[in-house]
């Protein structure tokens, strides 16, 4: 492997840190917070620490996040620059403001003129795994000998590609952050009603329709998929699913997958939604993330 630069990401790609690590990707934890008390992104290296994260929002804890600010990103970035240029993929805009800081960070290294190496930061319009995904088609690049620009650009055309379709039996915590909206949520509880969403062009959370019961939006989410592939029988990569802290309704989806969309049979991996997603969309969040066809 010929990398010709140092490729970095976010806790947020909820993927485990030691898959990242043994990649030699470098990455830039993200915080939470229960009860005033801040904790850095578990990123799959505690299930005991995971446990009692979820165990603290069952008995009434609501975890809160903030930005990563633009000095953070700046003593991080100066510290990768003295390993070579950095590629630097980070959280969706769409939900965060982080990114802009990262972007804020880089104009002060420019400006001071110090550095031999650069830093280019790509927008990954992502989020939970679906970021992962991005992260390891870049990281393929990478390590296949692609230069910095050369990286970054297959990056900003890749992002487009990848689908995130989820639901949530439970939308408490989605109107809390305000990812989904007041009224939308309301209807949610009252009448069982399950909003069926997707990350858009622009890295925003859309409730775009709705199925009652989880029965039914798990079928709504198949046929999203279907509907989202030319062929269901062509290759289409692999496909990771994502729960936070519902194993048993994220095997069920597998199951339904598996059986409705051949290309996806054996080729489904199975992840944790960690600590910093989780904190918006709470437990009971199950996420579909694959390469597709037809439009996000």
């Amino acid at each position: 492997m010929n990398k010709q630069f140092v490729l970095s990401c976010e806790s947020p790609a909820d993927l485990p840190f030691s898959k990242l690590d043994e990649r030699g990707i470098k990455v830039l934890f993200y915080n939470y917070i229960i009860d005033d008390k801040e904790y850095e992104d578990i990123c799959g290296r505690s299930q005991a620490k995971r446990e009692e994260f979820f165990k603290a929002i069952e008995n009434g804890a609501l975890p809160t996040t903030s930005q990563v600010n633009s000095m953070t990103y700046y003593d991080y970035f100066k510290e990768l620059l003295k390993e070579g240029d950095v590629l630097h993929l980070a959280f969706t805009s769409g939900l965060s403001g982080s990114c802009n800081n990262a972007f804020e960070a880089v104009k002060m290294i420019e400006e001071e003129g110090e550095e031999t190496h650069k830093v280019i930061v790509v927008d990954s319009l992502c989020a939970c795994t679906g970021f992962g995904m991005f992260v390891e088609d870049v990281a393929d690049k990478w390590e296949a000998g692609a230069s910095l620009e050369e990286a970054a650009e297959y990056a900003r055309n890749d992002r487009g590609t990848i689908r995130h379709q989820f639901f949530a039996t439970d939308m408490k915590m989605f109107k809390r952050s305000g990812r989904v909206n007041g009224p939308t949520a309301l209807v949610a509880a009252v009448l069982g009603i399950c909003p069926v969403m997707h990350i858009d062009d622009n890295g925003k959370i859309v409730a775009y329709s709705k199925a009652r019961g989880k029965k039914a939006v798990m079928k709504a989410t198949v046929d999203e998929i279907v509907k989202s592939l030319n062929d269901v029988n062509a290759d289409h990569g692999n496909m990771y699913i994502s729960h936070a802290d519902c194993i048993e309704d994220c095997m069920e989806m597998k199951r339904l997958i598996e059986e409705n969309v051949p290309c996806f049979r054996d080729k489904i991996t199975i992840c944790e939604i960690g600590t910093i997603i989780a904190s918006h969309c709470g437990p009971t969040t199950v996420a579909v993330f694959y390469h597709h066809d037809n439009g996000r």
